[in-house]
Parts: structure tokens; sequence; C-alpha cells
């Protein structure tokens, strides 16, 4: 099945696709159904398991809610550090949609402030689910410390993510479903009231909510989120298009 035949049943138009040759794929969709984009991030993965050297990337924002892998991940590097579980009970205290889904990790969340970027790419020597991670986070990175002048960013630490000192700016949960990647990284550019209303009910991460931390937070200013958009995806497009030996003249 090629998901881009049928583009309607994720709500998604001819717009919303960019090729920008035989193995790239961009997809740009604003406020998207965080179920129309799990269900097309699905059908993508069966798509590239049957074109292995085409990568998909899509870049989204999703409306208010909540996300659930199957549980934290603890490891003995994380000595020290607690973590705390979502209690089952507290789905009766949201306000807003969560999603049980088939990662690993605890409770994520999305906000119409959020961009969100889902890699289904294929793993094989030179590309693990490692680096695909890496990836999307040093991106983010390299554009807050060379086109915002912001500093003390770091995303190789203990926990995973993007930090801002102490402060989490950027959450990641890559998936892998026989050497296909999906899911993805989730980057705070704007504050939002509602989802900071949420977050002091749950542990996201693990984390208590006032960890988390957005981009317009750390500049003091708001006219943030058009341009951090577009940067971020020519910083992807160029990376891609160089990796994969094409000109990357925009």
């Amino acid at each position: 099945m090629n998901p881009f035949e049928q583009l309607e049943k994720y709500e998604l138009n001819q717009e919303d696709i960019s090729q920008l040759n035989s193995n790239l794929i961009i997809v740009e969709k604003r406020d998207w159904l965080y179920n129309l984009a799990h269900q097309f991030q699905l059908d993508c993965v069966e798509y590239v398991r049957n074109h292995r050297r085409l990568r998909i990337y899509i870049i989204c924002n999703h409306p208010h809610c909540f996300t659930l892998g199957r549980g934290l991940q603890r490891n003995k590097d994380l000595a020290g550090i607690e973590l705390i579980d979502f209690n089952p009970a507290m789905r009766e205290r949201l306000s807003i949609p969560l999603f049980d889904i088939k990662r690993g990790g605890g409770l994520t969340f999305h906000y119409p402030g959020q961009l969100i970027c889902y890699p289904v790419v294929s793993l094989g020597q030179k590309m693990d689910v490692y680096k695909v991670m890496n990836q999307l986070l040093g991106w983010a990175q390299g554009l807050l410390e060379q086109k915002y002048g912001l500093q003390n960013l770091s995303h190789k630490e203990k926990l995973l993510g993007l930090w801002w000192g102490d402060k989490k700016m950027a959450s990641i949960g890559i998936a892998v479903s026989r050497f296909i990647t999906y899911h993805g990284m989730a980057f705070n550019v704007l504050s939002d009231h509602v989802m900071n209303e949420q977050l002091q009910k749950v542990y996201p991460c693990g984390l208590p909510g006032s960890v988390y931390v957005s981009l317009q937070e750390a500049l003091g200013r708001e006219d943030v989120y058009e341009k951090f958009w577009q940067l971020f995806k020519e910083t992807l497009i160029q990376d891609q298009l160089n990796a994969l030996g094409y000109s990357a003249d925009l």
C-alpha cells in the first residue's frame, strides 16, 4: 500500500507533500489530529520497508494530547535520578486526550506550539537508532546556538532530550519496527497555559512538569514559531540531501 496515493485518509493534501528526489520525502502538516498522524506513520513504515532507500520526514504539530508508551526505561546510568511512572488513576483527571502507543518510554505531551519531527527511515550499517535521535536533537541544538545565540544546551545527557541547563526543551522517543523507525522528537517552541496546567498533574518522561521549558520562554520573545519551523526544515533537508549525495542548494 502506498500511503501517498490515499492522502484523504489522513486528511492530507498534495501541497503537504514535498518529494525532494526519489529517496527523500518531506511531509508538513499543521494541527494534525494525533491519531491520523500516527496511522500515517505506521503506513509509511510499511511503505519504507518495501522501499528501503526512501527516507520520509514528517514535520507537524498536534492539538493538545498526551501519549503513553510501554513504560519508563531505567538503567544503571540513571542511578540517583528518580523517575515517576504514570499513575493510571490520573486518566480521569486529565482534560485532554491520552493515546496509548507502542514505543518505549512513559508519558509525553503534545500541543499546537510544538514542532514535531517523525523520521521514517531504514536502519543499516551507517544508520542506527541512536544516530537518528542525535541527528534530530543535534539539528535543533545547532539552530538554537547558531541562529539564536542560546548557550548551555546539551542533548547528550543521561536523560534523553534537548536540555537548556536543567530545563528540558525537547523530548524524544524513537520506535523501531523491523529496522524502520517511527515516532520522534517534540520540541517546545511556544509556551501554552493549557498544557502547563495539565503538566502540574503528571510526570512527563517521569519528570515534574516544572522541568519543561519553551524556546519562547528561553528567548523572552513571542515571534519564534514560524521562523524556527522554517529553519528546522531547511536544516533537515540540507543535511539529508548531503547525506544522499545530492546538491543541498535550496
